[in-house]
């Protein structure tokens, strides 16, 4: 089958929710919780208090976004969120992300009609695996008790959290905008040119910075690129129908720190940090020697599957290992990047020399 239509969608209007996403939940994205705490207090203490409890309700709503008419900023983002009646504010922001879950969307539409809630409902909310990053936890009981109760409150939520938005973006992301643009095109208009010249696989490993999908030559005709700054190098998929996938991917160039004013690149960072563990060092080289699943490597190296997923997350965030997803989006083998380790030299050589390397978002991922 020939490789699926390619349809870039840039706009702001992804990290402007990707970003409250990391700026809530940091460890998941390898970033300083201090530097995130101090970001979230820039908002006022009411509107504070309901964007963190939306990332409970809701992902960052990429397929919505994907659906609005450009330029897809935030202003965009807020205009169209403003024509949503508040009562259906928040099943709007939370059934794009679980249409395959038909069971769980029918239970939230009868919460939110019906304006109560009970036991099975938490139950069924508990045993629900949330998306995200492939590492968040389930709900714990207090939480789905939480989720369910503005589950019934759903207008007052759909009030609040377009002004708590509204508030965000005046206090912190207007200004993330204008800098982080410039970025995602230049990043984009590199991506454009690898698609060129890789066979489709090799590029999605590129662009993914290390995920293998093997599903998407297979039963899609069309796959929509949205790139963020915010997210990388983690990755996001959502299918649009039967036959056309979303897939948001790090655009965040090598050379950029997430945190504005910086000077040290976070990616270099994350990725001298990650090395310096004797167990990831350890990973590491099995992975170098061949693909591994997790329970492989722990019978290997004698860890707990927790242990080894703990360490599997950081190499990963580090761009240093290679995933193999297989239908379901779900993690079934990993490999080392050797390529990203020669690239990671280069660039810890090029900062101690004072040059700066532009670079790509998947550098040396495409090789074989």
């Amino acid at each position: 089958m020939s490789r699926p239509k390619l349809i870039w969608d840039i706009g702001t209007g992804y990290d402007f929710f990707l970003s409250l996403e990391v700026l809530h939940k940091p460890l998941l994205f390898g970033v300083r919780p201090a530097w995130t705490a101090g970001m979230r207090a820039r908002a006022p203490v009411r509107h504070r208090e309901i964007l963190e409890v939306s990332q409970l309700l809701f992902h960052a709503p990429s397929y919505w976004v994907q659906s609005l008419p450009q330029p897809k900023d935030a202003a965009t983002v807020l205009w169209h969120l403003g024509q949503i009646e508040p009562a259906q504010r928040l099943k709007k922001m939370a059934s794009a992300h679980e249409k395959k879950n038909k069971p769980l969307m029918d239970m939230i539409q009868e919460v939110i009609e019906s304006g109560k809630w009970s036991e099975p409902e938490k139950k069924l909310l508990c045993n629900y695996r949330r998306q995200g990053c492939g590492w968040e936890p389930k709900y714990t009981h207090k939480e789905a008790e939480l989720v369910l109760q503005w589950y019934t409150r759903s207008e007052e939520f759909g009030e609040r959290i377009l002004e708590a938005l509204k508030a965000y973006y005046e206090v912190f992301f207007a200004e993330e905008e204008r800098r982080i643009l410039p970025a995602i095109k230049q990043t984009v208009q590199i991506a454009k040119r690898k698609a060129e010249e890789l066979p489709f696989d090799a590029f999605i490993e590129y662009l993914t910075q290390g995920v293998s999908i093997s599903h998407f030559h297979q039963e899609i005709n069309e796959l929509v690129l949205a790139p963020s700054f915010w997210s990388a190098p983690l990755i996001k998929n959502f299918a649009i129908s039967d036959h056309r996938e979303l897939l948001v991917f790090g655009a965040r160039p090598k050379h950029m720190s997430l945190v504005p004013g910086e000077k040290v690149p976070d990616m270099l960072i994350r990725s001298l940090k990650t090395l310096s563990d004797p167990t990831r060092l350890r990973i590491l080289q099995h992975l170098s020697a061949s693909c591994m699943t997790p329970a492989q490597l722990s019978r290997s190296l004698r860890l707990r599957p927790p242990t080894i997923t703990h360490h599997l997350k950081a190499l990963r965030l580090a761009g240093l290992i290679r995933v193999k997803k297989d239908h379901n989006f779900e993690a079934n083998y990993y490999a080392a990047r050797s390529d990203a380790l020669t690239s990671l030299y280069e660039r810890l050589d090029a900062f101690l020399k004072g040059t700066v390397q532009i670079q790509d978002p998947g550098d040396g991922a495409h090789h074989h």
